[in-house]
């Protein structure tokens, strides 16, 4: 796989523009491989995120050659064909997620869920999949049919 497949498979886009307060404009591209969920927040609002105006008191304006009050926004967000959710593991707290998403027309089904169990000795990764509707707990060498479970969710996996 090349580079430009992955930026097409997995890179969420985000162009943005700095505007500052003279009216200087900057634009800006971030690639993120990962959408953070921040502790007691969703997807949902994750998502959001994504979009919100952020307001600077101070930042460099190569124009103007010194500090001044900067607004940055979104311009545009280029969806790629997987989305991937990271919620901190020790940040987490019970939250819900969709089994589906719509953003901006596009539908996306969840597809993967990677979980942490852990307790004060020990940590441990297992995989949930779901293969045409049915749900497959996948642990070390051990594959069984088996609803995921929500509560430890690490990493969730989005497909178009």
């Amino acid at each position: 796989m090349n580079e430009i497949d992955q930026k097409r498979l997995f890179n969420v886009v985000v162009n943005k523009n700095y505007s500052c307060s003279e009216g200087h404009i900057f634009p800006n591209t971030d690639l993120s491989f990962l959408i953070i969920v921040q502790p007691n927040s969703s997807i949902e609002n994750a998502l959001q995120d994504l979009y919100d105006e952020q307001n600077f008191d101070e930042l460099w304006c190569q124009e103007c050659g010194s500090l001044r009050k900067q607004a940055r926004y979104v311009s545009s967000v280029e969806f790629p064909q997987y989305l991937i959710f990271y919620t901190p593991k020790n940040k987490r707290t019970n939250f819900s997620f969709p089994e589906s998403l719509e953003i901006y027309g596009e539908a996306y089904s969840l597809y993967a869920i990677i979980c942490h169990k852990q307790n004060i000795l020990y940590g441990h990764y297992l995989a949930y999949v779901c293969l045409q509707g049915v749900w497959y707990k996948c642990d070390d060498s051990r594959v069984k049919k088996q609803a995921p479970d929500y509560k430890s969710a690490y990493l969730l996996f989005y497909q178009k």
